[in-house]
């Protein structure tokens, strides 16, 4: 888990233990937290519990997110996205979640779509700034990396050799760029994509989230990871 916030706070964790008792964990901003255990032993349902106490602020990545694609692309009706966010919420009290997901596709392709929209934002506004002369605000574009070059920040300081693009000539779209070739995500191996799918998540989450990765080492090397939480807690 980490706690992504730009001011200090402090998470409440209730855990019941074996003995049943309830065991109470502080975790404070841009502190982490690793459940660690046996197959089986429960760590999903932890997770969840913890989830149900902290409703309001948690962001929770499933370990049954979806990484393929039929579609590369961000399309994704405006009227869905409600109903796609409450329903990745409501997953969150349901203990069968951690098995089974069927809202999981549509929220991959919500997830691409605000990369997209993100990214896209920071450089009109930026440009904006630049058109009204407003140099104070331009410079704090300039300054504030965007979804994009925190994403491939990650990747290269993870020693991993390729880099995220965003294809806006037809349709946009995420593609990935390796050895001087380009690809789109739908061709990417499944490590590639879901290192990117927890990434851009966690980049165009919430301030003051409580984020909850569930197996976050899904289709990626063991090495990777350590590193990889690190990097994602200090964005």
């Amino acid at each position: 888990m980490l706690f992504r916030s730009e001011s200090k706070m402090t998470y409440v964790l209730s855990i019941l233990t074996n003995e049943n008792e309830t065991k109470q964990l502080a975790l404070n901003t841009g502190a982490t937290l690793i459940v660690l255990g046996k197959n089986g032993s429960g760590k999903s349902s932890i997770l969840l519990e913890m989830c149900k106490s902290n409703y309001s602020k948690v962001h929770r990545i499933s370990s049954q997110r979806v990484i393929f694609l039929q579609n590369p692309t961000a399309e994704i009706m405006d009227s869905h996205i409600p109903s796609i966010i409450n329903n990745r919420a409501s997953a969150n009290y349901n203990i069968s979640s951690r098995y089974k997901d069927d809202n999981q596709y549509s929220v991959t392709q919500l997830i691409i779509a605000k990369f997209i929209f993100e990214y896209e934002a920071h450089i009109i506004n930026q440009g904006e700034a630049k058109r009204r002369q407003n140099f104070e605000l331009e410079s704090m574009y300039l300054e504030k990396p965007t979804p994009l070059d925190l994403i491939n920040r990650i990747l290269c300081e993870c020693n991993l050799n390729f880099s995220i693009a965003i294809e806006r000539e037809q349709s946009k779209s995420i593609c990935i760029r390796k050895n001087g070739e380009k690809y789109s995500l739908q061709q990417a191996s499944d490590g590639e994509r879901n290192i990117f799918l927890i990434c851009a998540d966690v980049i165009c989450s919430q301030s003051g989230s409580l984020i909850m990765i569930d197996e976050p080492e899904q289709h990626l090397h063991q090495s990777i990871v350590p590193k990889l939480i690190r990097l994602l807690n200090n964005i």
